[in-house]
């Protein structure tokens, strides 16, 4: 059997890219049979990929692309990032997707599950940064669409548990980041992507240990060997002030006030407080930050006398310092 490749590229059909719309590479298997992926060289006819998957998920090959069922997965322009809340939420945040890093977007809808996914809409794939938006945010967003690992986007409004985003849970507070500058809401979203693109495994969001330490190192983890970095850089770059990583100082709870509380042993006054405020400062900008505050009460029987566990809930107000 002649195994030699019988087209290396086809002149009558210019087009450079095939399934899913991964780039065609002709010249290692012949017209169609091999496509390059963001982070795999795919073998169309196999449904493989030739090198193991940098993120592994326990249970499935390291060579599976799809979850193994390339029709089931498939859509036209690579994997892409589900994304659940109300179809106002939905539109609000591929506007702000939009506007942050100058490309276009659309949801397709699963048939079957009824979810949407977010997809590219063309082949746009922005690499300016300035002051309305980033580069580096542009090429997160496409790894995530691009990416076989497992991401996932659930969008909420006006939630006083969240601030910005919960890691645990996926979610994501649009309220919080329409309140922030152009460059604060691109960074937050730098945050997000890389994140979640660095947590291996689908178990990843329930296991903070996972989030945060990798290989027992802190600065390995998600959050503070990615996340952190890519936020600060995108904030900085689209600032145009030199690069250092997000400082915060000035932590205090604020709004003092006293109020009764009842139990088997009498009526006490409790100190709760109404907001918390920090300073953020990237390079040499800096960021006052308000953010609400929902006082919890711990029992006598936890503690030897009941008080007040002030925990920070939704973002109130953030703007640059002058």
């Amino acid at each position: 059997m002649n195994r030699t490749p019988t087209c290396i590229k086809n002149p009558h059909n210019p087009y450079r890219f095939g399934f899913n719309a991964q780039e065609r590479t002709d010249e290692m298997a012949g017209g169609g049979n091999h496509n390059t992926a963001l982070f795999w060289e795919y073998d169309t006819r196999t449904g493989r990929r030739w090198n193991l998957d940098p993120k592994p998920t326990v249970g499935i090959s390291d060579y599976t692309v799809f979850l193994g069922n390339p029709i089931r997965f498939n859509d036209p322009n690579g994997d892409a990032v589900p994304v659940e809340g109300t179809r106002k939420e939905r539109r609000q945040f591929r506007k702000m997707l939009e506007g942050r890093t100058d490309n276009k977007y659309k949801y397709n809808k699963d048939k079957l599950t009824g979810s949407f996914y977010l997809e590219n809409r063309g082949n746009t794939s922005n690499i300016t940064t300035d002051k309305g938006k980033s580069g580096e945010l542009s090429a997160l967003v496409s790894e995530a669409i691009l990416s076989d690992i497992d991401i996932s986007i659930n969008l909420t409004s006006k939630d006083n548990t969240v601030a910005f985003d919960d890691f645990a849970t996926a979610a994501l507070d649009l309220s919080d980041f329409k309140k922030a500058p152009k460059e604060f809401q691109a960074g937050m979203l730098g945050h997000v992507f890389a994140e979640r693109l660095n947590c291996p495994g689908k178990m990843g969001y329930s296991n903070l240990y996972n989030r945060t330490y990798n290989n027992l190192t802190p600065q390995d983890g998600a959050h503070f060997g990615y996340a952190l970095p890519t936020e600060s850089r995108i904030i900085t770059s689209m600032l145009g002030v030199a690069y250092s990583p997000r400082n915060i100082t000035d932590e205090s709870f604020v709004g003092a006030y006293q109020e009764p509380y009842t139990n088997s042993t009498g009526t006490y006054n409790m100190t709760k407080f109404t907001n918390y405020t920090e300073i953020w400062q990237y390079g040499s900008v800096k960021y006052k930050m308000i953010m609400g505050v929902r006082n919890e009460i711990i029992p006598a029987v936890i503690r030897p006398t009941t008080s007040v566990k002030p925990i920070v809930g939704s973002i109130l107000n953030i703007y640059k310092i002058k």
